[in-house]
Parts: structure tokens; C-alpha cells; sequence
């Protein structure tokens, strides 16, 4: 189609060229028979030459335009074409290892295993929305931020007193509410979590920031989730992971609003690493967040079974973790 459309615009200017010297030749006064009668025949002015001119000019455009939008959308669809094959292709490989080949007539369905596992599902996304069979948690605010419903002291039969809280009187975290507001922070326990047979069993850690946007459609920011869950679950099921069990993931919100108009709080809290407010959401992470996920639920210990993850400016703030405090996380994924 290129070579067609290129032969089609070289006549359209061989054409023009023709005309243009048979004009200036009946334009001059020649006496040549030939010229005076292609010069009456086409009874060209200047005018008309420049409007033809123009418009085989643009004829010219409007087939290179149409020749670029043919090739690319050639390219596109071929493309397209050999994605969908080698995604085809990936899935297959890993379903062909983790399937025994069965006779499509008569086949009885596979059974799952204890746990639900299904080992024919493919891995590839779209992954699993939502939990996957897992626990997702709530960590108490009251715990992880200063002043968020603590313990109240009476003082005497007035209601103002009764209810007073003094953790709000406390200028210092005061302060701290304010750099980084309070926030859910939830945590996602794996099926296998409460399985009689991995009751012993201690699971590594997965820090993810932008947490709202990890597990479920419903409380991401775009409508449309990560699947972080699922893909795991998937791995697991393949025993692709370097463990027998998914990690327990934990999920960091963002700060919604921001200080001032044009600067989110999100910027600050996963900005660089001369930023304040950057430095405080690292030390809370690590110095609060941490020990307290450390203590109440069965987790490996050390940097090699923890570990951070982020996206965009959330992955430089997952790097930053593993930067300033190796000794607790031993891997980053941004």
C-alpha cells in the first residue's frame, strides 16, 4: 500500500510539472503548434496553476498522512497479535507443569485441596479481586497514632472533664498527628494464617505503600486495584514463592488532602530523603508500624523475611525504607 501510494503521488507531480512547462512555454509567446494548442486546450492563468498547485499539494499530504495511519495501525495490531500469543504461551507453559493432562471426554473435575487451592486457574492476570480467601484487618488507631481514642480520665461529675482526653493536650502529638495524620493501616493475613496445619508456622512480611490501592477495587483511588492478593495467591498455589505461604501484607494508606493547594500530603510523606515529612513516615514505619505487626502476629524474623513494596512515588519510599534502615528490611520492589 506504501509503494502504491508513493507511485500514485510521483504522477501527480509528473503531471504538474508537465503542465507548468507547457504553460510557461504558451505563457512567453511561442510559436510552437504543440504548445499554443495545450496552452488554448487547458486555457491555464497564473491563478488556476496555483490552485491546482495547491491542491495536488495537498492531495500529496493527505496521502502521506493515510499511508502513516496504515502502517501504524499495522504495526499496532501485529503487535498486539504477538502479545496476546507470547501472554497465551506463558500461561500455558506454567499450567502444563502444575496440571496432569486429562482426557477432555469423561473428565472428572479436580478436586481442590484442603485449603480451596484450584491449580488449573491461570496466572495471568486479570489476578482474583479482594482477599482471596484471606483476613484482612484493622489496626486500632488508638495504638499506632498518639491522642486517636485513648483511655479518657474523669475528673469529678463535670461532663467536660469526664470525657477529657489528655492525649489531645499533649503539644507533642499534637505535632505528630500533624505531619502524618492519623489513617487505617490494615493488614491482610493469608488463608493458611488460621489453617490447624500452619498454626505453628511464622510468615513473612510484605509493606505495601499506597495500601488502598492493593487489594480491592472498591477503596482504590482509579476503580481498578492492584490484585496484589491475587497474584500472590496465584504464586503460592505454584509454589513459586521462596516460601510455603503467601506473606502477611500490610497496608499503608496514603494522606488524603494535602498542606496547600498544589501540595499533597502524599508528595511529602514519599518524598525524597532530605524531606521531613518523608523521614518521619520512614520512622513511623519502621520504629512503630513494625514492632507492633512483629508482635502481635506469627511473623519471620529479620531483613531477609521483610520486605517493602510501592509504586511510583511509592516505590521511592519503599527504597528509602531499605536505604535508611537495612537491618529490618532486606528487599524492595518499586
Amino acid at each position: 500500500a506504501l509503494h502504491s501510494i508513493q507511485r500514485s503521488s510521483q504522477s501527480c507531480s509528473a503531471s504538474l510539472f508537465i503542465i507548468q512547462a507547457e504553460f510557461r512555454f504558451a505563457a512567453v509567446g511561442s510559436r510552437n503548434p504543440l504548445q499554443s494548442y495545450c496552452a488554448a486546450s487547458f486555457n491555464f492563468n497564473p491563478k488556476s496553476l496555483r490552485m491546482l498547485r495547491c491542491t495536488i499539494t495537498m492531495f500529496n499530504q493527505m496521502l502521506f498522512v493515510s499511508a502513516c495511519a496504515l502502517a501504524f495501525d499495522a504495526t499496532y495490531h501485529q503487535n498486539q497479535s504477538n502479545r496476546n500469543t507470547n501472554r497465551l504461551l506463558f500461561a500455558n507453559a506454567y499450567t502444563s507443569e502444575s496440571m496432569p493432562q486429562r482426557p477432555i471426554k469423561n473428565a472428572t473435575p479436580t478436586r481442590p485441596t484442603r485449603l480451596g487451592h484450584h491449580n488449573e486457574r491461570p496466572l495471568a492476570p486479570p489476578f482474583p479481586n479482594g482477599s482471596c480467601g484471606g483476613t484482612i484487618i484493622t489496626l486500632p488507631r488508638r495504638e499506632l497514632f498518639p491522642g486517636q481514642g485513648s483511655e479518657s480520665m474523669g475528673i469529678g461529675d463535670i461532663p467536660f472533664l469526664n470525657n477529657l482526653n489528655l492525649d489531645t493536650l499533649n503539644p507533642l502529638s499534637s505535632l505528630e498527628n500533624a505531619v502524618l495524620p492519623p489513617r487505617d493501616v490494615k493488614v491482610w493475613l493469608p488463608r493458611e494464617y488460621h489453617a490447624p496445619e500452619y498454626r505453628t508456622h511464622d510468615f513473612p512480611i510484605l509493606y505495601c505503600h499506597d495500601g488502598q490501592n492493593a487489594i480491592d477495587d472498591a477503596s482504590s483511588w482509579t476503580g481498578s486495584s492492584w490484585r496484589l492478593v491475587g497474584a500472590l495467591t496465584r504464586l503460592s498455589e505454584r509454589k513459586m514463592l521462596s516460601t510455603n505461604t503467601p506473606p502477611i501484607v500490610v497496608c499503608i494508606p496514603c494522606a488524603d488532602g494535602g498542606f496547600l493547594p498544589g501540595m499533597p500530603r502524599r508528595h511529602s510523606e514519599y518524598g525524597d530523603y532530605t524531606h521531613p515529612i518523608s523521614q518521619a513516615h520512614g520512622d513511623f514505619v519502621a520504629t512503630k508500624l513494625h514492632p507492633y505487626v512483629t508482635s502481635r502476629f506469627r511473623v519471620m524474623q529479620g531483613p531477609e523475611h521483610t520486605s517493602t513494596i510501592g509504586s511510583s512515588l511509592g516505590g521511592q519510599a519503599s527504597m528509602q525504607l531499605l536505604l535508611r534502615y537495612p537491618d529490618i528490611f532486606g528487599g524492595a520492589a518499586c
